[in-house]
């Protein structure tokens, strides 16, 4: 039986409607800008507890080249830039992505975290800059908190290949902004621009087409799945490793510095696998959120609005 509450949201929602409405939960609210499934210029702000703010983009369904071809193996070679780190690229391979979703404008904040968790786990402190110093379990538990506190799981990590989707913004270069690493510092907080040496504030280089910033460097990105298994030429459906097995975890994006800041560790396909109790200062996360549907029956659960669960290691 669907609530007086979900009924009233529903009425709201049309499929060629454009309209700007709030939900109000607890201490969150999420205004929410609906459109058509075939829009890519919505936008989504989630005010969080203590007034801070997540941004959210939408990233249309379609298809896209997933992963490292051979020809830009053998340009980054020549260029003594590729790394047996990098051979799990391998082979390039075609990837359709069915669903559009919602994917953060930016890295989760320092200011987001304390809202929603209570602390701040990062070394180099400050409000805007990406949070650091968190495990795959770590963001799990803010997933958990955003989502018990709306009531239905809205809120997860990017698979491996929406995040690489959502990287490339349309592009099949070694980098969104294409295969010139010298346009590199435009888009990215790297080892090579990075002085002094920690992240920086998110939003202060040039975003990729699709208006996502720091998709290449500040802090590496945790994914939902895992980065285990080896890529095959065969095209894929919305692939998602298993991530019931969480032996290493997949991040991607490149990060601030170390050997994990380099040039060719900020390029779009690049897989970087990680135990998921990892904590250091060059790995963060960027959260997904997934599109509510004007035929789902089950939008808001009312009986578990404000119920945030926090997991402390």
């Amino acid at each position: 039986m669907i609530s007086s509450r979900t009924s009233e949201l529903r009425s709201l929602l049309h499929p060629r409607a454009c309209r700007t409405m709030f939900i109000q939960v607890n201490c969150i609210v999420l205004l929410l800008s609906t459109v058509a499934k075939t829009s890519g210029d919505s936008a989504i702000t989630v005010t969080l507890p203590g007034d801070a703010t997540m941004d959210m983009v939408w990233v249309d369904s379609g298809r896209f080249q997933m992963g490292t071809t051979i020809e830009q193996e053998e340009w980054l070679r020549t260029r003594n830039m590729w790394s047996l780190h990098w051979e799990n690229e391998k082979p390039a391979h075609e990837v359709e992505i069915t669903e559009g979703f919602y994917l953060g404008k930016f890295e989760i904040t320092q200011a987001q975290w304390q809202a929603v968790m209570g602390d701040n786990p990062s070394r180099h402190v400050g409000p805007n800059r990406p949070v650091e110093g968190v495990s795959w379990y770590d963001i799990q538990d803010f997933i958990t908190a955003l989502n018990e506190a709306v009531g239905i799981a809205l809120f997860r990590l990017p698979t491996e290949a929406e995040w690489e989707y959502a990287c490339r913004g349309g592009t099949e270069t070694l980098w969104s902004f294409g295969d010139n690493d010298a346009l590199l510092g435009d888009y990215a907080w790297y080892k090579g621009n990075n002085e002094p040496h920690g992240p920086k504030d998110v939003g202060t280089k040039d975003p990729n087409a699709f208006g996502l910033y720091d998709m290449h460097g500040n802090v590496w990105e945790w994914c939902e799945d895992t980065a285990l298994s080896y890529y095959t030429e065969d095209p894929l459906i919305d692939p998602f490793g298993n991530s019931a097995d969480v032996a290493l975890l997949a991040s991607r994006g490149g990060g601030w510095g170390y050997d994990q800041g380099m040039v060719s560790a900020t390029r779009s396909a690049v897989r970087w696998a990680k135990a998921p109790d990892t904590r250091n200062d060059v790995i963060g996360g960027r959260i997904l959120m997934k599109r509510l549907d004007v035929d789902d029956q089950t939008l808001i659960n009312a009986e578990s609005w404000g119920k945030v669960k926090r997991v402390k290691p």
